[in-house]
C-alpha cells in the first residue's frame, strides 16, 4: 500500500509527464519522423497532439509503430513535396531532423531551404531544427570545439552551417537545438533516456545526450516563447563516461580504435 508521500510523488510525476499534459496548440509536422530524433520527439509530445509524419516512400516506419500519427510521403530535397506537405496543414509547428546516408546527397542545406520557404508560405509559427555543434549561421572557430574532428567532418559541418543559416535567416520563428554527441555505442542499443539532459545557452560548450532526452527537450519547446529565435546546445552531466568513449572514437585511427 502506498504511503501518502509516495502517492503525492506519483501524482506530481503524472502531472509533469508530457503524455499527461494538454495537447499542444495547433498541428505538428515532423520531417525525419522515421529516424531516432524525429520519432523520440513525437513520443514526447503530449497525448492528443495532432502529428503528421513526413517520410519517404521507402522509409522504415518501425520506430513509429503504435504512435497516433498521420503520414505524408515525399522527398525533403524536393521543393514541391515539401510545399505540398506544409499546405496540408495548417501546422503551427514544424520539426526537422536529418542524417546523412552513405551514397546519397547531403540532406542538410537543401532540406532547410525547402522547409523554410514552405513554412513561411504556410504561415507556420515555429520551426524546430536539430543542428550540430560545430555548424552555425556565422563562421565557426574550430578552436572553440576541441572535441570535434573538423578534419574528418568539415564538409558535413559546412553543409550543416548552410542549413542553420537558412533557418536563422528564414523569417520563420525558429528554435535550433545543436547536438554535440548522441550516445550510441558500438554493439549496444542506443543510450536510454536519463531524464537529466538539458538545454544550455552557453554555445561554447558541448556534451553528450541520449536520443530520448533530445526528443523530450525539443517537445518541451513546442509553442514556447522562451525557445523562439534561440539557439541551444544540449548536454547531460550523467553521461560523462560515455562521452569520453565517444570523444576517443572521433579521433581514433584503425590502430587505436580498440582502445576506446
Amino acid at each position: 500500500m502506498l504511503t501518502r508521500r509516495q502517492a503525492v510523488a506519483l501524482s506530481l510525476a503524472a502531472i509533469a509527464s508530457p503524455t499527461n499534459a494538454a495537447p499542444v496548440e495547433g498541428r505538428v509536422l515532423v520531417f525525419g519522423a522515421s529516424g531516432s530524433s524525429g520519432s523520440e520527439f513525437i513520443k514526447h509530445l503530449p497525448k492528443g497532439t495532432r502529428v503528421t509524419a513526413f517520410v519517404r516512400p521507402t522509409s522504415n516506419r518501425d520506430k513509429l509503430a503504435g504512435l497516433d500519427v498521420a503520414f505524408v510521403t515525399g522527398d525533403a530535397l524536393n521543393e514541391a513535396d515539401v510545399a505540398a506537405a506544409c499546405r496540408a496543414g495548417p501546422f503551427a509547428t514544424v520539426f526537422a531532423a536529418f542524417q546523412s546516408r552513405p551514397g546519397e546527397p547531403s540532406p542538410y542545406a537543401g532540406t532547410a531551404r525547402n522547409i523554410v520557404k514552405a513554412a513561411k508560405a504556410a504561415g507556420v509559427a515555429q520551426l524546430i531544427w536539430i543542428g550540430q555543434v560545430g555548424a552555425a549561421a556565422t563562421p565557426v572557430d574550430p578552436a572553440m570545439y576541441p572535441d570535434i574532428n573538423f578534419k574528418l567532418f568539415g564538409p558535413a559541418l559546412n553543409e550543416m552551417s548552410a542549413a542553420e543559416k537558412a533557418v536563422v535567416e528564414g523569417s520563420v520563428p525558429y528554435t535550433v537545438i545543436r547536438v554535440g554527441a548522441v550516445i550510441v555505442e558500438r554493439g549496444k542499443p542506443p543510450q536510454p533516456e536519463t531524464g537529466q539532459g538539458r538545454l544550455i545557452n552557453d554555445l561554447t560548450k558541448m556534451g553528450p545526450i541520449a536520443y530520448g532526452d533530445l526528443g523530450r527537450l525539443a517537445a518541451e519547446c513546442v509553442g514556447q516563447s522562451r525557445c523562439f529565435n534561440t539557439v541551444f546546445h544540449v548536454t547531460d552531466d550523467t553521461l560523462s563516461a560515455q562521452y569520453a568513449r565517444w570523444r576517443c572514437r572521433r579521433f581514433a585511427t584503425s590502430e587505436t580504435i580498440d582502445r576506446c
